[in-house]
Formats: structure tokens, sequence, C-alpha cells
């Protein structure tokens, strides 16, 4: 029954991907960033109740008050697809710092340039960060959410990445919070994991971290320090690790 849910969902999950795809891109022309946001957030309310109904697995979110302050960047733990989407559901209107390798994809990009991403060359690190803050900056004074996974990439559970530094540089020179946002998602729904598992994603939203006047280095440590503390209280495969920023 899981393998047959999973089939099912996976064939919704793209389908849905490229209609609503088109329907943003062509929102783009007329409708404000929030009406937008509310389009994918809607796709997105779809593909998390598909993932329910056909695979059992559902989340659970401690913390939400946290983003009720004014726009800020939001450092979430990478280890899933499942965070890219259900993320649009449970954080306020934002965007993403991405792969610019996402681009490329027919369709999708056209969605990804309305929804206003900043797409960065991974293996250009100064190139990289001197984009994220020039144009995150932009999007902060819009009042537009940053979402940066620090890590870089998707990491296994009882795994940390190297910490990347960017998201803590932006939010000091944009002089706003940084929000950190732990899941376990990863245990449910694995890279290259096609046969989702049943159960509940346990979502954890910290408190924003003050930037004024602070050193990005000491923000990015504290941002890691309370991911890594707050992952092996809601992941048992994180319980031994130790931080890398």
């Amino acid at each position: 029954m899981q393998i047959l849910g999973s089939l099912i969902f996976n064939l919704y999950f793209v389908l849905s991907t490229a209609l609503w795809s088109l329907v943003v891109a062509f929102a783009g022309f007329f409708l404000s960033y929030e009406r937008r946001f509310e389009l994918v957030r809607s796709w997105a309310r779809s593909v998390t109740h598909c993932l329910e109904m056909c695979c059992g697995l559902s989340y659970d979110v401690e913390g939400a008050e946290h983003f009720d302050g004014p726009a800020a960047v939001i450092l979430q733990k990478h280890s899933s697809a499942w965070e890219t989407v259900a993320g649009i559901v449970y954080c306020p209107a934002h965007t993403w710092v991405l792969k610019r390798e996402l681009m490329w994809v027919p369709i999708l990009n056209l969605a990804l340039i309305a929804m206003r991403v900043i797409p960065i060359n991974r293996k250009g690190r100064r190139s990289a960060v001197a984009q994220v803050i020039e144009h995150g900056t932009n999007r902060l004074g819009d009042g537009i959410n940053v979402m940066i996974y620090p890590e870089g990439t998707r990491v296994a559970p009882g795994q940390n990445g190297r910490f990347g530094r960017s998201g803590a540089k932006l939010a000091v020179s944009a002089g706003v919070p940084v929000i950190p946002v732990a899941h376990n998602a990863g245990e449910f729904w694995g890279r290259n994991q096609h046969i989702k598992s049943r159960g509940t994603i346990r979502v954890v939203i910290g408190p924003p971290i003050p930037t004024l006047g602070r050193d990005p280095d000491d923000v990015t440590r504290e941002a890691a320090e309370w991911l890594d503390v707050t992952m092996a209280r809601i992941s048992d495969a994180h319980a031994s690790i130790a931080v890398t920023p």
C-alpha cells in the first residue's frame, strides 16, 4: 500500500508542479508578490494534503509565533525535498536562495522568476555571497523574507554539512534577524527516496536571533548551535553529532 500511495503522490507532485508553475508564471504579469505567493501556497497545501492522504505522512509545527515580526532571513535545515514545499505553508511570504541549475528547468524557471528567487553559482563562493547580499537586501527591503538552506545541499539524517555564512552576512548587512528552522523530514522522505514513510514530521521554528552590530560568524555559530541542539531533541540520528560552522 505504501508503494502504491507513494507512486500516486509522486505523479501528482510532478504534474501539479508543472501546472502551477504555468499559473504562477502568468500571474507574475498582473498580481502582487503577496498574491503570487498565496497561489504557490495553495499548491503547497495541496501537495502536503496529498502526501498525508496517499502516504500517511503529516507534520506538526512548533514555534510558529516566532514569525510574527518583520521580514527576516530564514535558515532552514535541508535534508529532504519536503521542506522546500511544506515550508511554503508554515513560513510567511518568502523567496529562496537556490542553485542556478534550477533555472534551466523548463516551465519551472518561469515560476521561479515570478517568485523573485536568488539563483547562485555554488562553485563561485565569493560571487555567490555577493549576489545573496545584493539581491537579498532588495527582497528584504520589500518586506519579503529570504529562505536560505545554510548547508547548501540536502544532508542525510545524522549528519551535518558545512554551515554557510551567507545567511548571517545578509542579515547583518540588512539589519534583520535570523530565524532558524529545524525538522526531521529526512527520516521520512530522504534524498532520492521514492517510497515515503508514514509518520509525523516535527518542525521547530526558533526565536529570532538579533544581528544588529554583530559579527556574522557569531550569528552563524549561534544559529548552527540552536539547530544542532534542536535536531538532537527531535531526531535520535542527530543526538551525538557536532556542529560544523
